[in-house]
Formats: structure tokens, C-alpha cells, sequence
């Protein structure tokens, strides 16, 4: 009765063990992404009502962002707005709160040192070209 007590015991560490290990290894993964996104992208993209927008977005590491906008044939001025981010680890979403655009929603997917601009319904444009709608890491 003692051995089974005792192996009893020793499983249930191992296991406690196990479990804390991966949810280590989750938080270290979830912050290395998180500090991954954070810098300065820059790409221009196709517009509704002008020639092309010329963007450049900044993801500050205290989770908000600054952005401007080129509107070429429209405007000279650019656009600039900032505001906070939201990250969502789960999906690499990243969500420009306080953004407002006509051409987009303010959500881009995250990808390895690029972001992809997410269409007002939160997915790729699938009637356009992906590549005209990323942001490269600079």
C-alpha cells in the first residue's frame, strides 16, 4: 500500500511538473511572438479612390501604435492617427483600436516580419492579390 501511495504521489509531481513546464514554454513563446511584432512597417497599398496609400505603421512595445497615411492623387497632407493595439495571440492578429479607414478595418495578420492588412469583415482579400496588402518589417 506504501509503494502505491508513493508512486502515486511521484506521478502526480511529474505530471504537475509537465504541466507547468508547457505553460512555460506557452508564456516564452506567446512573448517572443509578442516582441516580434513590435517595430516599424512600411508598404504601399491599393486604394478605393486614389492612385495607391503609402503607409508607415509603428507597433510601440507599451502596445500602441502610430501610423501615416499617403493618399497619392488625393491628398499631400498624411493622415496620422495613433492609438492602442490588441494583440491576439491565438490567431497572430493585431487590431489598430481607434482606427478608422475607409479601404480598411484596422486588423492585419501577423506573419514572420511582415503584416498582412485583413479586409472590413477580418480576412484577406481573396478578390485581390495578398501580396498588394502587406506591410514589410523594417
Amino acid at each position: 500500500m506504501k509503494r502505491f501511495i508513493y508512486l502515486l504521489l511521484i506521478c502526480s509531481f511529474l505530471n504537475c511538473t509537465k504541466k507547468e513546464m508547457r505553460d512555460k514554454l506557452d508564456a516564452n513563446r506567446k512573448n517572443n511572438q509578442e516582441i516580434t511584432w513590435v517595430g516599424s512597417y512600411d508598404g504601399v497599398v491599393p486604394c478605393s479612390d486614389c492612385e495607391e496609400i503609402k503607409a508607415s505603421l509603428k507597433i510601440n512595445s507599451d502596445s500602441t501604435y502610430s501610423i501615416s497615411l499617403i493618399y497619392v492623387g488625393r491628398e499631400n497632407n498624411p493622415v496620422k492617427l495613433i492609438g492602442p493595439v490588441h494583440w491576439d495571440s491565438k490567431d497572430s492578429i493585431i487590431t489598430l483600436l481607434e482606427f478608422e479607414d475607409q479601404d480598411f478595418g484596422g486588423m492585419l495578420s501577423f506573419r514572420k516580419d511582415k503584416l498582412i492588412i485583413l479586409d472590413k469583415q477580418n480576412k484577406l482579400d481573396t478578390d485581390q492579390n495578398e501580396y498588394n496588402f502587406i506591410l514589410n518589417k523594417q
